[in-house]
């Protein structure tokens, strides 16, 4: 199902991230979806909207119109029947600008663990069904730097190692997600860039960021 134009006027005062998501989206109407990270971003009560079946993760509360189930919770840590009642049965996982932050203490969870993105990527997959689809954006640079207690920028070799292990990458482009001068020419939010570009991004900061869309095989 292609989201409808109105629907994605509608947010689009919202994360530009999101954004691509929105523009990428094609997963059949009714499908079982899990949104890793739901707090911000009004992908999970969108898509609840559009016809399908939306589950939302996130530490914090719901601050959006609760039109989908949102279950506040650690999502490496997450309840036991839970996993037990869903291993293997959603068709989509969504995670926008979210598994950066994991385990490097972003929202004061107290703790910090240098590998819980790579923890969060497992769990995703193991929550797919086979041949689920799992839409990914994460910060995106010429090298992999940690900013404690920020965010994390991937590179390509640590987007291999540490996110995509397991799936088949069907799409990926980068595009700028906060407005950004590089050599003299000026972009602006959601626009696409070459990776040449992207690739010149290694000062850590989260400007420009990775699409993918990936397939558990």
């Amino acid at each position: 199902m292609i989201i409808p134009q109105q629907i994605i006027q509608s947010y689009s005062k919202f994360d530009p991230e999101a954004q691509l998501v929105f523009q990428n989206f094609d997963e059949p109407e009714g499908s079982k979806i899990i949104e890793v990270g739901s707090q911000h971003c009004p992908i999970a009560s969108m898509l609840s909207k559009c016809g399908f079946k939306v589950t939302g993760i996130d530490l914090r509360t719901w601050d959006q119109e609760k039109n989908y189930e949102h279950i506040q919770s650690d999502f490496c840590k997450l309840p036991v029947e839970f996993l037990r009642e869903n291993l293997g049965t959603f068709d989509c996982a969504i995670s926008i600008s979210t598994l950066e932050h994991f385990g490097m203490n972003t929202y004061e969870e107290e703790f910090s663990y240098e590998y819980y993105d790579v923890i969060a990527s497992r769990y995703v997959y193991d929550l797919l069904k086979p041949n689920g689809v799992f839409y990914l954006t994460v910060p995106f640079g010429g090298k992999y730097v940690e900013r404690r207690p920020h965010w994390r920028v991937y590179d390509w070799a640590s987007l291999g190692d540490r996110l995509f292990t397991g799936f088949v990458l069907e799409k990926f482009f980068m595009a700028v997600v906060e407005e950004l001068t590089i050599d003299g020419m000026k972009y602006q939010p959601g626009t696409v860039i070459p990776i040449a570009t992207a690739l010149a991004n290694v000062a850590g900061l989260p400007h420009i960021s990775c699409f993918a869309k990936l397939r558990k095989i």
